[in-house]
Formats: structure tokens, sequence, C-alpha cells
């Protein structure tokens, strides 16, 4: 799937792996968000391959292929458009030249089940609007850890 066009994309996914980690990131010219996602692709290579993780931006599917072999990631990247995930999660959201995107967040869901989420708040932060301070992968993992 390289496209959320509704909820039912988003089922869809969930209902895939047993375990399921969707993050939402701000868009292939965030140099933050682009770290986070080679951070996070490195440290989940020696965790259980039977997650699922899929990296959810609201920008084009050739734009998140290219960020995907640009940064050498081993999960999907996925194009929300729609921003069916500020409708169902309440991820928030930005603007910028280019137009709207994502603000960071993270989720987990166990069975389909939502057991973790985390949120980036960009009006608790004076500068760079959201695209800092994220949750430490490891702490992540921690949370991951704690399923099994």
């Amino acid at each position: 799937m390289n496209n959320i066009n509704n909820a039912n994309d988003i089922k869809q996914i969930l209902e895939s792996h047993e375990t399921v980690i969707l993050l939402t990131y701000r868009g292939s010219w965030c140099p933050f968000c682009r770290k986070y996602l080679s951070d996070f692709s490195k440290a989940f290579r020696s965790v259980d391959k039977s997650n699922k993780i899929i990296g959810i931006s609201s920008e084009s599917v050739e734009e998140s292929q290219k960020l995907k072999e640009q940064l050498n990631l081993d999960f999907e990247l996925v194009s929300d458009h729609n921003f069916i995930m500020n409708s169902l999660y309440q991820v928030k959201t930005g603007e910028n030249r280019s137009g709207a995107y994502l603000q960071p967040s993270i989720f987990i869901f166990h069975k389909g089940v939502k057991v973790f989420e985390w949120i980036q708040n960009p009006s608790l932060f004076k500068n760079l609007g959201g695209a800092i301070n994220r949750i430490p992968v490891g702490d992540v993992i921690k949370e991951l850890n704690a399923l099994t």
C-alpha cells in the first residue's frame, strides 16, 4: 500500500501484523525527520521482525519512495494526502511554503488496539514549530518490549 485514502486503509494496515507501529513525519524536506527516520530504521534492525513499521507523511508516493531509498529504510513509507491520521488520531498538522504536513507522532497497536501514543505538540515549542524534541527511539523500543 502506497496511499492512505480512508480509515479502512489504516484498518488494513493494523490487521496485517500482530504489532504495528505508525510513525508520522513532516516530510523529506525536514532534516530532523530524515535523521529520526534513519535512527529509527537502524535501531529497529535488532527488534523482532514480526513488527510492522509504517512511516506516514502527506508527501507524494514518489517523494516517499525516493526518501526511503535515500535513507535505506527498512520499513515502508506511505502517503496520507487526505490527513486521515489527523482525523482518526488527532495528529497535529502544520503548514509551510509547500503546503500542509503532518507533525511527528508514533502509535503502537497490538492486536488492533492502540497501546501507546506520542504526538508532537508544536505549540509547546518556541522555535522550529515541533521539528525537534521527539520521543527517543529507545523509549519506543521499551514500549514494544513491554508487550512481550
